[in-house]
This record gives structure tokens, sequence and C-alpha cells, in this order.
């Protein structure tokens, strides 16, 4: 079963809110790597690019781009 890029959840005043599902490219700080990271249930860009760099120190966000169900499906 395929997970879901968007979720519809309450937020702190009982609003409804769409969360969506993001993967973020990332370039190796001082190193020659990179890597891609699903990111799941983000309101926003921004809300990804804070919780990527609290959680992936040492690394340097490329590109955050918001994913679909249908990039997981063949057409």
């Amino acid at each position: 079963m395929i997970k879901p890029t968007v979720s519809i959840e309450r937020d702190a005043n009982n609003k409804l809110v769409k969360l969506n599902s993001y993967v973020v490219t990332l370039c190796e700080i001082d190193g020659d790597d990179v890597a891609a990271v699903r990111m799941d249930y983000y309101q926003n860009k921004g809300d990804v690019h804070e919780a990527v760099e609290e959680k992936f120190k040492g690394w340097k966000v490329k590109a955050i781009n918001k994913l679909y169900d249908e990039d997981f499906t063949e057409e």
C-alpha cells in the first residue's frame, strides 16, 4: 500500500488544515555526499525547512518539492 502524501488534521484551534509530504534534496557541508529524504505531513515548505535543519545538522538544503500520490504510480 502506498503511503498517502496528504493528511487533513485539526490544528490547536480545531480548524482543519491540509498537511503535505515533501522530498528534500540535501548536500553534505564540507563533504561530497548528497541525500534525499521524505518529510511527511507539513503545512508548508518553511516548516519543512526548519525541521530538516534541526534533524540534519551538517547538511545544506538544496531543494524542497511537494510530493503527490501520482509520483508513486505508473501511468
